[in-house]
């Protein structure tokens, strides 16, 4: 009873530091007594600046061998102005989704709630964007919000950084996309690796630290889409193991060949994409549903899908479906 007691203590003082800096996403703490409380924190071993704290003289000194560290800051701004807490005796540190999810054979999410008729859109970029511009304007006519998922190497790019801008102040979701681009796994035997576990994480920490830089707090990103969209059930794990939830278009929407060019035998041309979407919500529809779009793709390809944007969005609508961003 005095240990409960001590930490419904802590609960209640983390609960209103919490609502004074308006911390957003929350992290569920199962501790050894069975008492659930809620706050942020920080996923990675070596969290670099997002666990700044002012107390600390590096960002090294963050970290403390065999100790759970928790960081409570402002995830709006650039260097966090909260504290490390550092909790022992916990039993297991975990993220509880307070949503229903649909996943695939390697356990990557694929639909959100599948009982309700949202739709979820959402665009990758690593080298290319092109269709930036025209993909926000039809977004923001149509009052929709989307998820972004954007490479280090593309937030590294001074050319994206306009577009960067316009996603981030529009309010939809920005997430990692890793860094490099990495190819995770092979593509005819996908359960062997081409990474280490080490050069996965690094990768993926890189790139959250450039989005920590542009003011999207890790908090604020704690779902990621593989680069290529392609992965295996390691990675799944590898990443829940860092708080993050690997998400993917949901399987059979087709619209993720939109980056396929006349010269490849799997070329499907914009139409043939928009025809496959419908076919596949009238089979199985699309309650909950990831569809992918590429913001840029090879010159070659002139039929780009992006410009079918609004075509898409209206007959969805018209199907009485509405769009959100990743929550």
């Amino acid at each position: 009873m005095q240990t409960k007691l001590i930490f419904t203590i802590l609960f209640l003082l983390l609960n209103s530091v919490l609502f004074a800096q308006n911390s957003v996403v929350q992290v569920n703490l199962r501790i050894a007594t069975g008492l659930a409380i809620r706050y942020p924190f920080y996923p990675f071993e070596n969290p670099g600046q997002a666990c700044w704290a002012k107390e600390h003289e590096s960002f090294a000194d963050c970290i403390k061998p065999g100790l759970k560290h928790i960081y409570l800051g402002d995830s709006s701004a650039n260097e966090p102005t909260g504290s490390i807490f550092y909790l022992s005796g916990m039993d297991k540190l975990e993220r509880i989704p307070e949503n229903r999810f649909e996943k695939d054979k390697q356990g990557a999410i694929q639909r959100i709630n599948p009982e309700e008729k949202n739709i979820y859109l959402a665009f990758t970029a690593h080298d290319k964007a092109e269709g930036a511009d025209h993909i926000l304007k039809t977004l923001n006519e149509n009052e929709v919000k989307a998820s972004f998922f954007l490479t280090g190497d593309f937030l590294r790019d001074s050319t994206f950084q306009p577009s960067i801008r316009k996603i981030i102040a529009a309010g939809h979701y920005v997430g990692p996309h890793s860094d490099k681009h990495l190819l995770y796994c092979d593509w005819q035997k996908r359960d062997s690796l081409l990474v280490s576990r080490e050069t996965f994480k690094k990768d993926l920490e890189n790139n959250y630290l450039l989005l920590s830089e542009l003011g999207v707090g890790w908090q604020d990103a704690v779902w990621f889409m593989p680069p290529y969209e392609w992965y295996n059930e390691k990675i799944v794990e590898w990443s829940e193991a860092l708080g993050v939830y690997v998400v993917n278009f949901t399987s059979g929407v087709r619209t993720n060949a939109d980056y396929t060019t006349p010269d490849m035998e799997n070329y499907m041309s914009s139409d043939e994409l928009i025809d496959a979407l419908l076919r596949f919500e009238k089979e199985k529809g699309l309650n909950g549903a990831i569809i992918l779009l590429h913001m840029g793709t090879e010159k070659s390809r002139t039929d780009k899908l992006y410009f079918r944007l609004k075509e898409i969005i209206e007959g969805l609508k018209d199907k009485g479906y509405a769009f959100e961003r990743l929550p």
